[in-house]
């Protein structure tokens, strides 16, 4: 995997990300020791999790709504 300015514009992604220190060490090394199987498993990874808060957030999001709509109907 080939960046430009490699260490500073990983840096920059993975803080937009949020990575736990952990994970962004293991990914560093991954870039560092061209393992491109292991850099794909890592944010692989990452991504499943930041795609389970998000699914979980919408379900707080959707029963809000519910009570919104509640509220509005003034039906509680």
């Amino acid at each position: 995997m080939r960046l430009r300015n490699s260490s500073t514009e990983l840096q920059r992604w993975m803080s937009v990300c949020d990575f736990p220190a952990e994970i962004q060490d293991q990914i560093r090394q991954a870039v560092r020791d061209h393992q491109s199987a292991e850099l794909l498993y890592l944010l692989q990874g990452q991504r499943c999790q930041l795609m389970d808060q998000l699914h979980a957030a919408q379900r707080k999001v959707d029963a809000l709504d519910y009570g919104l709509r509640l509220a509005e109907q003034k039906k509680l």
